[in-house]
């Protein structure tokens, strides 16, 4: 993997994971829902 890619969904699940302590994310494969949970 050549890096994380930010995306806009990011700043939301950062502001999500800090209200509730935890956030449900689903995707199919390949998406980007793994990623988003690792760097978040």
């Amino acid at each position: 993997m050549k890096g994380y890619r930010h995306r806009i969904i990011d700043s939301l699940l950062k502001k999500k994971f800090q209200a509730k302590g935890a956030v449900l994310i689903e995707g199919p494969k390949w998406c980007g829902d793994t990623d988003a949970a690792l760097t978040g």
